[in-house]
This record gives C-alpha cells, structure tokens and sequence, in this order.
C-alpha cells in the first residue's frame, strides 16, 4: 500500500520543481546576458565661433577715421594756437593739456562711427561687441595689479632705454594729472573696444583664436610704437600685455574683463609714477608708462 503522499494525485506539479509548464521558450537567465555597450557621452558644448557682422575693412575703416581725426583736430589746432598764439607746434604737440583733448574729441568720432558700422547691421550696439558684465569681477582688476608689477619687473631685466618719447608727455603736475585720469579712463576704454571689441573677432572668424590672439596683441603693441622709440624690449612687453587682455576676451566672451585689466594695469603705473616723482612735481626720474 503507497505511502500516504505517494500517490500520483498528490505529486506537486513539475513547476514547482523549477521545471517549465509548457515547450513556449523562456527568456534567459540574467546571469547569461551579455551586457550592452555602454551608450557614447554627447560632445562637449562647442564654443561658438566668432562671427561679426562687421568685416576686416570695416575694422580698417575704423582705423583710418581714428587717425584722420586726431590728424585733422590736431592739426587745425596747431595752425590756429601757432597763429594766434606763437606756440612752436614742436612744444604743443607733446603737452597733454593739449594732446589729450585732441585725442579725446578723436575718439568721440570714432566711437560714433563704430556705433553707426553696428547700427547699419540693424543690430545693438553694446551686446553686439561683448561689452556686457561677467561675474567675478574684481578678479580682473587684481589681474592687471599683478600684470603691471610682473611688467614693473621685467623692465629691470631688459634693456629699456633711459629716455623714451612717452616721457616727454610727463612736464608738469597739471599735465601729469590729465594723462593719468585720460590713461585710466577712456585711453583703455577705447582700446579694448577696438582692438578686442572690432579687431579680434574679425581676425577669428577666418583665422581661428591663437593667429587672432597674436596679430591682435601685435597691432596694439605697434601703436604705442611711436612712444617707445621702436625699442624691442618695452614692446615685447606690451605684446604680452596684449595676450594678457586678448586671452581674458577669448575666455569670458566679453570685452569687460580686458578693459579692467588694462584699467588697473595703467592704474598702477601711474600710481608708481606719481610716488616716484613726489606727487608730480619731481620729474628728474620718469617710470615708464604705457
């Protein structure tokens, strides 16, 4: 006689045995899975390439009306104080109580045809050429600190000349005074706007960033040539100031940061001179001031 829970009707099914209830395919074992791929990460963000509305002859033409201006201002100025008042051109020319007004006037009519090149493009003046604020601000102003002490070094290993054209500018204490707050105001103003506002957005688009960032800290060495006599050394210098100033437009999209850094920077040079010559007044030993 079967043992009690022997017998066939009371045999559990086979599925509880593990073993499957019909012939249909079953899906495999996690353990037998071949795993996928890992799915490729997305590209890093491209940094959008530059692209003005404005061309190289345009950044040309803005050149031309700068020098035009101080040219025809200043010349007609000349023409007129060496009439009526019998100053030598020569001795006019270099005092900044009449240089800088020239030039500031000059660079209200450049201002004004850089807006209209914007303006003719149906497009806002400010945003178009980057000057917007970025965040960390005060980082840039310390920056041009630094870069100036770093430059103020430099100048003990190079060769610098002992007398340099810029120097001459550096006369008397009201002069003196006019060419610091012009140097620390709309001096760098003007020229962060042109030269990493215009210039180097117009060289990226068709030679990329590092040609731009070279060429256009080239060209704004080349303009202070003049006033340092051509010498290498204080030029190569600038050079690098002007990498300095490009590379913070580069990084930040913005023409902001370089013209803090080159406020400050201008800002400390004339800080040194200014105790240097006991207040501008004592002009027998000049710093150079760029």
């Amino acid at each position: 006689m079967p043992a009690f829970g022997d017998d066939e009707g009371d045999r559990q099914p086979d599925s509880v045995a593990g073993l499957p209830l019909s012939n249909e395919p079953q899906p495999p074992q996690p353990e037998n899975l071949i795993s996928a791929p890992p799915l490729p990460l997305p590209p890093p963000p491209r940094v959008p390439a530059e692209n003005p509305p404005w061309t190289l002859w345009d950044v040309l033409a803005i050149a031309v009306v700068t020098f035009g201006s101080i040219t025809v201002i200043g010349g007609i100025g000349l023409l007129i104080a060496k009439h009526f008042y019998h100053v030598q051109i020569s001795d006019l020319a270099r005092n900044p109580k009449w240089a800088v007004p020239v030039e500031f006037f000059a660079y209200v009519i450049t201002l004004a045809f850089m807006k209209a090149i914007v303006h003719s493009r149906g497009l806002p003046f400010w945003n178009t050429v980057r000057w917007r604020w970025v965040g960390g601000a005060l980082k840039y102003p310390i920056t041009g600190i630094l870069l100036a002490f770093v430059v103020g070094l430099a100048t003990s290993l190079l060769p610098i000349p002992k007398e340099l054209p810029i120097e001459k500018y550096f006369a008397d204490t009201l002069g003196s005074w006019i060419l610091a707050i012009f140097g620390v105001t709309v001096a760098p103003f003007m020229e962060e706007l042109f030269f990493r506002g215009f210039v180097y957005p117009a060289l990226a688009r068709p030679l990329g960033m590092r040609w731009s960032v070279g060429i256009t800290s080239a060209l704004f060495a080349l303009i202070h040539c003049s006033q340092l006599a051509g010498a290498w050394a204080p030029l190569l210098l600038l050079f690098l100031v002007g990498v300095v100033l490009t590379t913070a437009r580069v990084r930040t999209g913005s023409v902001v940061p370089g013209f803090l850094i080159h406020s400050a920077y201008n800002f400390t040079l004339f800080v040194e001179l200014f105790i240097q010559t006991d207040h501008f007044h004592n002009f027998d030993k000049l710093g150079l001031i760029h």
